[in-house]
């Protein structure tokens, strides 16, 4: 059963005002979904720069490394052809 008011100014003032809370929630949602998905982008981004840094930062220690390897390689080397030299 179909119960229409006495006046229709007050049926599409409710649809009005009905409307605009779901408008409201709907755009509350977005933002809170917009918001949440920027801070993971934001998260995404400056974890990969960390670890884009560390990794710079391990492959210059390695090279240091490395560089300190051959120089007492050669010294020793070095040495040791000096020792047996004479």
């Amino acid at each position: 059963m179909l119960i229409l008011p006495i006046s229709l100014d007050l049926v599409a003032h409710q649809w009005t005002n009905h409307h605009l809370g779901y408008l409201f929630v709907g755009l509350g949602f977005f933002l809170i979904c917009f918001i949440g998905e920027s801070t993971n982008l934001y998260e995404r981004y400056s974890l990969k720069k960390h670890v884009k840094a560390e990794t710079e930062q391990l492959i210059d220690s390695f090279q240091a490394e490395n560089r300190l390897t051959r120089l007492i390689t050669l010294v020793f080397a070095l040495g040791v052809h000096y020792f047996f030299g004479k």
